[in-house]
């Protein structure tokens, strides 16, 4: 077939066109100006296509969430997705593999990255709003389907028996936090916590969480006696050791929030967004600070190198504009974007760079 043009009458004028162009699912529909030597061509803009996309792969359900990882399996990043209740691995060859099931269906999944020491131990840590997983990215795919774990929640403040809803992430200076999007309190691990073993045997950690249970179900009255020594039965005797504090309260590996340790028993380390008490729907990090939101609210809290007190909020570091739609929260660079609500309206698209 010869090249030949025609003329073509649109917005930019006339302008002229190959008939060997062939429009294929790796070209979109959408178009851009570009200018022509007016000398050399027929016409002063052609309408070039811009490249659009072409399926890599058949994967089923909806998909609820991705993230790049700096370093996979073999020292590259990766990508990872959830599609239906399945958490899938995508190289760079578009070859996917299974690595997981995630017990939920629906919900988005927000996804970070640990670091450590070298990152040693990176891993994915996946939130649904029910359950907070991790893998460790640095080992082979089908060891990372053995690896694939679910971290222990704590239970929400004031709660006996409902733990908490943990739909955002974040990981900066080592910690590993995540929010409870039915108070305004976020939860913070302890540092690097994929980078340490078991300092006990199993019976020690057996023996620990029976402790713990039994202690919680006393009266604190009854409890000042035991430290006292005033009361020095069977139980005394068996747990002595957490009862006066000289036993080991490191926490077991993958208790990431020290929900089994006596310190933190049960409810792990809790920080709240106490500017406002609007619940902290959503949280996230651009390596430097954190940064919370409510629904009527936004809070940035800085690092402290306090293993007590590891994130503060400073007196000027707060706003009365919330998010409308937590899952709207995104990162360009340093810069925090979400979708607002505040008093003076909703739907306008707001930026936090620093505190600002």
């Amino acid at each position: 077939m010869a090249n030949q043009a025609k003329l073509i009458q649109n917005i930019c004028g006339t302008i002229a066109r190959s008939n060997l162009v062939k429009v294929g699912l790796s070209v979109s529909l959408n178009m851009f100006q570009e200018t022509q030597n007016p000398t050399e061509h027929s016409c002063d803009l052609v309408m070039r296509t811009v490249m659009g996309e072409v399926k890599a792969a058949d994967i089923s359900g909806r998909c609820r969430g991705m993230y790049r990882v700096s370093r996979g399996y073999d020292n590259r990043p990766v990508l990872y997705a959830v599609y239906g209740n399945s958490l899938y691995l995508i190289d760079e060859h578009n070859n996917v593999e299974f690595i997981a099931n995630i017990n939920s269906y629906g919900s988005q999944c927000h996804m970070t990255e640990t670091g450590g020491y070298g990152s040693a131990h990176p891993h994915l840590i996946i939130v649904d709003g029910y359950n907070v997983y991790a893998v460790n990215t640095g080992l082979s795919v089908g060891d990372q389907q053995l690896d694939f774990k679910s971290i222990k929640l704590p239970l929400r403040v004031n709660s006996k028996d409902t733990f908490i809803k943990p739909t955002h992430c974040a990981y900066l200076y080592g910690y590993l936090i995540v929010n409870d999007a039915g108070t305004d309190a976020f939860y913070t691990s302890y540092q690097y916590p994929f980078e340490i073993e078991d300092t006990q045997d199993a019976a020690f950690y057996a023996l620990r969480n029976n402790f713990i249970t039994w202690w919680m179900d006393l009266d604190d009255s009854v409890k000042e006696q035991y430290k006292a020594g005033e009361i020095q039965d069977a139980y005394y005797e068996l747990y002595k050791q957490f009862i006066d504090g000289t036993a080991d309260d490191s926490p077991e590996k993958y208790d990431v929030f020290r929900v089994g340790t006596v310190e933190f028993a049960k409810y792990g380390f809790i920080t709240y967004s106490e500017w406002c008490p609007d619940n902290t729907i959503a949280l996230c990090s651009n390596g430097s600070k954190l940064y919370t939101f409510g629904e009527r609210s936004w809070q940035v809290f800085s690092y402290n190198d306090d293993q007590n007190n590891p994130f503060s909020s400073p007196d000027n570091a707060a706003g009365n504009i919330g998010i409308k739609a937590p899952n709207s929260l995104a990162m360009l660079g340093n810069t925090v974007l979400w979708l607002g609500s505040s008093d003076i309206g909703d739907n306008g698209v707001f930026m936090i760079s620093d505190t600002t």
